[in-house]
């Protein structure tokens, strides 16, 4: 074989190979992709400590959870624990205002270490729109 034969063949292997490992190794695509789209609060956690978010909705004739879904922090290397975010999306059952309080519970002792107070206002269309007071 002629060497540059040779030499095209080497580069054709070299990246052919390159594109296989980029496409194996590629990035996952972001979570912000996997987030419902209507969400009405959104609580960070790490994944690593004994604690989670519970929440009190005050009336709840007039709010209820709709869902809640967690997703993780894309990292490029694998962690223990890590961030986490929870998404909170709300379901208006009556017209009406309403107070959801979400508690950082410790899950060992039962202990609250944070919260955080919403209002909500759900409208005559039962459409929901949730602040933080601050």
């Amino acid at each position: 074989m002629n060497k540059k034969v040779l030499i095209v063949l080497i580069i054709i292997i070299i990246l052919i190979v390159l594109a296989l490992l980029y496409f194996f190794l590629k990035p996952k695509k972001s979570d912000t992709e996997k987030v419902p789209k209507n969400y009405h609060v959104v609580l960070d956690i790490n994944a690593g400590i004994p604690f989670k978010w519970e929440y009190k909705i005050d009336d709840e004739s007039i709010l209820k959870l709709k869902e809640k879904v967690v997703r993780a922090e894309e990292t490029k290397e694998p962690i223990s624990g890590g961030l986490m975010h929870e998404y909170y999306t709300f379901e208006g059952l009556k017209e009406g205002e309403t107070r959801v309080t979400f508690s950082f519970v410790n899950i060992t002792d039962n202990t609250s270490d944070e919260t955080r107070e919403y209002k909500a206002v759900v409208d005559k269309d039962l459409k929901v729109t949730v602040t933080e007071n601050n």
